[in-house]
């Protein structure tokens, strides 16, 4: 009896656990493993080709038809002069540039984050050279103060003298910014839009040169070979600070996207103004002689100077861009930057002369003197370059 009542013991115990056991042995399902999040640094680099608006120069260097009267020759508003450099002249040619972009997502879903860029374009230089023996007639005008009249002043005339004249005036631009970005509609009409808040600074540096050199002819009251060289320079540096608002759409179809960008940046610009002259009389057998002042730039209004100006930076872009891979995007696009409320040497130049300080005390009105007109500027252009998330 006990040994039959142990086995049906047994056998139930077994039976009860036999579902467990089975249930153990039983695969189970494989688990995927979560997605990694979404990236949160981004990195870009670009190349830039844009052009930008050229400096509104005075006319600096005029000519006259042989046969001219010295008292007439290169002097603006007489029959026959012709203007041969001066804004029409000044570059505004295509360069090349880089831009850096890198920002930081706070959160998986990239509602809000930070962004930051920098960018230079190369150096670019309006440039002008005008030598002649007598023939043709080269002339810097002005505006006389003892007549109150349109003048000149020789450079090259026949039987007078030879010379030549050499201007350049290169400019640089240079940028940065950083910005706070928020989602603010994930499914609108133009894609998710964000707004964009956050600091820009801009550096605009222009270096007006001029160099003219005269030797003096048997017609002229110096002696023969006497050589008169003047150099005037007008250097700017144009520094904006400002706030920075505005609004980014993107719009996305499978790996391709079209990003756009609208931004107003307001601050003041601070200008900077440096204004320098020398002029070098050497006559044949004596040692040459230096003194301060050129043509343009003479005792009265040589010196440095500073004046601020409310501006005011307008920004639009637009990108078209395709998703390579998870981590790699190229794009392609187009910006335009407009900038008011600065000043280049264009608006320092103060064309109104008395002549008497050149190679000599002042005998009469203080002119030239110190300018700060402003005036403003733009560049443009296209811009082609690649992202990586990590």
């Amino acid at each position: 009896m006990r040994p039959m009542c142990l086995t049906a013991i047994v056998g139930l115990v077994a039976f009860s656990l036999e579902p467990a056991a089975a249930a153990d042995l039983k695969p189970k399902p494989f688990l995927k493993a979560p997605p990694p999040p979404p990236s949160a640094f981004w990195i870009g680099a670009e190349y830039l080709l844009w052009s930008s608006k050229n400096d509104r120069l005075p006319p600096l260097v005029t000519t006259s038809p042989p046969g001219t009267p010295q008292n007439l020759a290169g002097v603006l508003g007489t029959p026959g002069t012709t203007v041969l450099f001066s804004n029409d002249s000044a570059d505004d040619r295509w360069r090349s540039g880089a831009r850096v972009r890198a920002g930081y997502w706070f959160d998986p879903q990239h509602s809000s984050g930070i962004e930051a860029n920098v960018f230079i374009l190369d150096r670019s230089s309006a440039g002008f050279v005008a030598s002649s023996g007598g023939t043709p007639i080269l002339a810097e005008p002005f505006v006389n103060t003892a007549t109150g009249a349109q003048d000149s002043i020789m450079v090259a005339f026949p039987g007078l003298s030879s010379g030549s004249i050499t201007i350049s005036d290169p400019s640089r631009l240079f940028g940065a910014g950083a910005d706070y970005r928020l989602e603010l509609c994930r499914s609108c009409a133009l894609g998710s839009v964000s707004g964009l808040v956050g600091y820009r600074f801009l550096w605009l540096r222009d270096n007006l040169t001029i160099d003219s050199t005269e030797v003096a002819g048997p017609a002229s009251v110096e002696p023969v070979g006497t050589i008169f060289a003047a150099e005037d320079q007008f250097a700017t540096n144009n520094f904006f600070h400002g706030v920075d608002l505005g609004l980014r759409g993107d719009i996305r179809s499978g790996p391709w996207s079209f990003i756009w960008t609208t931004k107003l940046a307001l601050g003041v610009t601070i200008s900077d103004i440096d204004i320098n002259g020398a002029a070098t009389t050497i006559v044949p057998g004596a040692v040459p002689v230096t003194t301060a002042g050129g043509v343009y730039a003479l005792a009265t209004n040589i010196g440095s100077f500073s004046s601020s100006h409310f501006a005011a930076v307008p920004e639009v872009a637009v990108e078209v861009g395709y998703q390579v891979n998870a981590d790699i995007r190229v794009f392609a696009g187009y910006s335009l930057l407009y900038w008011t409320g600065l000043v280049r040497p264009g608006g320092a130049i103060d064309t109104t002369i008395n002549p008497t300080q050149i190679g000599g005390p002042l005998a009469g009105p203080a002119q030239p003197q110190p300018q700060s007109n402003s005036t403003d500027y733009w560049a443009q252009g296209l811009n082609i370059g690649a992202t990586y998330r990590f």
